[in-house]
């Protein structure tokens, strides 16, 4: 699927047009949180996963919980959003609205059992991660070792992972990171030892020792704001 970037006066365009060379006949082009893009028109497989039906849920709870802020409550959440700057696949800025930063907040709340929030949190981004880590599998069950000095006892950290590179040298993409637990619970406390071990228990992914795989880790503050993260791009799995 083509990412496509626009110059001006142009600025963004939808619809389908006759292309005989493609699946079904038809090209779509559309406007997602990824950017402007083209791909061959297809209704796409829904299946429904548990972790689907799961990060659906809590993004429909934190859609439901922003529609029930008071005005006064959500200009707060639109106020301290409009000091962030996000940007898409293809390196456009956007600002960040009020619904996306409570959605985004109150997801990672969710994630980690926590009840929703109508409190704005603090904005201050964590540190980037840093530090060693290595990463064993046994039974079923990959465990990857964090090692970060740097972070506060109150904060937390999202752990993604890539399938297998198949060598040692091949470097992960971001867009090959997945979260690989039942459950959809990557966040975990980050202690002020700053000795941080994960336990995953593997359901959308094979992995074994001598593989290889990209682990991304995210900080967030105590009100789940996020920060920078680290993404390490092949890390061997050995035996514990």
């Amino acid at each position: 699927m083509p990412k496509i970037a626009l110059m001006p006066p142009y600025q963004k365009f939808h619809g389908k047009v006759v292309a005989p060379d493609v699946p079904n006949g038809q090209v779509l082009f559309s406007t997602s949180k990824s950017g402007l893009c083209a791909r061959a028109y297809t209704i796409p497989s829904n299946p429904l996963s548990a972790n689907q039906v799961l990060i659906r849920g809590y993004h429909a709870a934190s859609a439901a919980g922003y529609a029930a802020l008071s005005a006064a409550n959500a200009l707060l959440w639109t106020t301290a959003a409009e000091g962030i700057t996000k940007h898409d696949i293809l390196g456009n800025a956007y600002e960040l609205s009020g619904i996306g930063l409570y959605c985004m907040v109150n997801d990672y709340r969710q994630m980690q059992g926590q009840a929703l929030s109508s409190t704005v949190p603090s904005l201050t981004a964590p540190t980037n991660p840093s530090g060693t880590v290595t990463c064993t599998y046994s039974g079923g069950v990959l465990t990857i070792g964090f090692t970060d000095l740097a972070l506060a006892n109150s904060d937390w950290i999202v752990t993604r992972i890539t399938p297998d590179l198949g060598n040692t040298a091949r470097q992960a993409r971001a867009n090959e990171l997945t979260n690989p637990c039942a459950a959809y619970s990557s966040l975990y406390d980050h202690p002020s030892t700053g000795v941080v071990s994960v336990a995953l228990t593997l359901t959308k992914v094979t992995l074994a020792v001598g593989k290889h795989i990209g682990i991304e880790f995210r900080a967030l503050n105590a009100g789940y704001y996020p920060g920078g993260f680290r993404f390490c791009r092949n890390v061997e799995i050995t035996a514990p």
